[in-house]
């Protein structure tokens, strides 16, 4: 992945809105920053920080880790995850069986659904 599109998405703390941009710590605050975010930054919840794959959708829409995915024509759904022991980003099924992104992509259609932290309990 190439230097430019290494960027992050979080949800504003007073808010709850998606943000996306640079991740930026100042002390113990959690921020996203970029040019177009009113005062070039904001204080995100560390929790929901996700990171681009680099990857898109069949329909082009960029897949971050935590993104919710669905294997087009099975009825298998997906969470995006960042494995350390893989050193690569995973799609882990509802079944936990987990496998390469950059594969599963290769072989099947997928399509972005949502992310974990905005699915309905």
């Amino acid at each position: 992945m190439k230097a430019e599109n290494i960027k992050f998405k979080a949800k504003q703390l007073n808010s709850g809105k998606w943000f996306e941009g640079d991740l930026v710590h100042l002390g113990n605050r959690v921020c996203i920053g970029g040019d177009h975010i009113k005062d070039g930054i904001t204080d995100v919840d560390p929790s929901t920080v996700c990171q681009f794959t680099g990857l898109k959708d069949c329909k082009g829409k960029e897949l971050f880790e935590h993104d919710l995915i669905h294997f087009i024509g099975f009825s298998d759904a997906a969470e995006v995850i960042w494995s350390e022991g893989n050193c690569a980003f995973m799609a882990v099924c509802e079944n936990k069986h987990s496998y390469w992104l950059h594969d599963v992509i290769k072989i099947c259609r997928i399509e972005r659904i949502g992310n974990k932290f905005d699915k309905e309990k």
